[in-house]
């Protein structure tokens, strides 16, 4: 549905006068959700508790913020003490004291980016982050605000079809801006700005303490495609660096993977491991050299699949995450 409401968006502003009728159209058809009541939301919740992800998580055990593994998201995280912390810090606590629906999957990838990087010790002054695909997402200020240099990278607006119509793509600083993370000022002089394209990253890119994706290797063209680049953003981690990358997460069991050409939807088993030495959600193998990390293949499938509360925030968003080796410090 989102993706048809960018579609018409998109076209209503080529043709000028004639997209306001195109756009008054696109929105009765399809008109933007209303703002959940807490009623809403606290039966949404409701529902939501009663997925069982354990079994899509590395140690097959609830998902939990207090000991972040590879894991699913689920609606029990959402209550959980430190995501709460995290929601307040990356979205602002609004005038009446409140931070909105917390049951939000992209919520809760951002705040699993930034426990990730508290719980492995990188939050410090003089470290470097790198995030791919950040559009306009808070993490690159957060970064920033915590004293890291940061590199926001995005496609070029020439290549983002529907997403640079929109505004989607990362532009300028302006769309990364957020005053009550860290002032304008302070954002433009560690945050600096570069169009990279994910399926080939340039090789003078440098390399980072901290490496992130929210929900953007799913879109790469492929399933291949994805995989190959979580790969890449390895092999530029520093010594006891981290990688963390988050993406949509197949419920249902399948055949093959699911692939839409736009989006990838990843099963279990393409997560897993191939043959011995590869990475098995999140433990880093047992080689010190990053580059030596493989993950298996999969053929895609463009039949589409049923999955659990498909339409719900939080319904298939998963995280997984790979700490480049260190002689100070083993990987989780």
């Amino acid at each position: 549905m989102s993706r048809t409401r960018r579609t018409l968006t998109s076209l209503a502003r080529r043709l000028g006068p004639l997209g306001t009728v195109l756009t008054t159209f696109g929105r009765r058809l399809f008109p933007a959700p209303p703002v959940p009541t807490l009623a809403q939301t606290a039966t949404e919740a409701a529902y939501l508790a009663r997925v069982d992800v354990s079994e899509h998580n590395r140690e097959g055990s609830p998902p939990t913020f207090a000991r972040l593994t590879s894991q699913a998201a689920s609606a029990a995280q959402c209550d959980d003490p430190a995501y709460l912390h995290w929601l307040k810090v990356l979205m602002g606590v609004g005038a009446d004291g409140t931070v909105g629906n917390p049951y939000n999957r992209k919520t809760w990838e951002w705040a699993y980016i930034a426990e990730a990087a508290s719980q492995a010790g990188l939050l410090k002054p003089g470290r470097a982050a790198l995030g791919f695909g950040v559009g306009n997402e808070p993490l690159p200020a957060f970064f920033a605000s915590r004293g890291l240099t940061v590199l926001a990278t995005d496609q070029p607006a020439e290549t983002g079809g529907d997403w640079a119509e929109t505004g989607e793509l990362m532009k300028d600083l302006t769309g990364l801006s957020r005053r009550h993370l860290i002032s304008d000022d302070d954002l433009a002089s560690r945050v600096t700005l570069r169009n990279v394209d994910m399926n080939d990253v340039p090789a003078d890119i440098g390399t980072f303490d901290v490496i992130w994706s929210s929900c953007v290797i799913e879109h790469l063209g492929s399933p291949e495609r994805g995989l190959d680049f979580v790969l890449e953003s390895c092999r530029l981690l520093t010594p006891g660096g981290l990688a963390v990358h988050t993406t949509e997460l197949e419920l249902t069991r399948r055949e093959s993977t699911a692939d839409y050409g736009h989006c990838a939807v990843y099963r279990l088993q393409d997560l897993g491991t191939s043959r011995p030495g590869s990475p098995t959600w999140g433990a880093p193998p047992p080689s010190t050299s990053p580059s030596r990390w493989t993950l298996p293949r999969t053929a895609g499938s463009a039949s589409s699949p049923w999955r659990v509360s498909r339409h719900r925030p939080m319904s298939h968003t998963s995280s997984w995450r790979w700490v480049s080796p260190s002689p100070h410090r083993s990987g989780s």
